[in-house]
């Protein structure tokens, strides 16, 4: 198969799969994940480590230049993503140090 009629592939499988979902909350994304792996056949199980380890290198350079900022800002800044954030309050807000 063809890169490009991979990729038309891939961006097949994923719009079918968001027409067909009836997930919501945690549960959307790994049906999202599932229903494309089958619709592709198992093709993009392949390309998501890359992903995922190009999305961790992306969030990591967001916490830096964020944590930098803080610092800079004189502001004490709770964590983006993880546990201290109460819910419903957004986890990306800066307080005055």
């Amino acid at each position: 198969m063809s890169s490009e009629k991979a990729k038309h592939s891939r961006e097949d499988a994923i719009a079918q799969a968001l027409a067909e979902v009836g997930e919501r909350g945690q549960a959307l994304t790994p049906f999202l994940l599932a229903r494309i792996s089958e619709l592709t056949g198992a093709a993009s199980l392949r390309a998501n480590p890359a992903l995922l380890e190009n999305n961790a290198r992306i969030l990591a350079e967001i916490h830096k230049t964020r944590a930098r900022w803080c610092k800079k800002e004189g502001r004490v800044c709770p964590p983006i993503i993880g546990e201290g954030v109460p819910r419903g309050e957004a986890p990306n807000a800066c307080l005055t140090g």
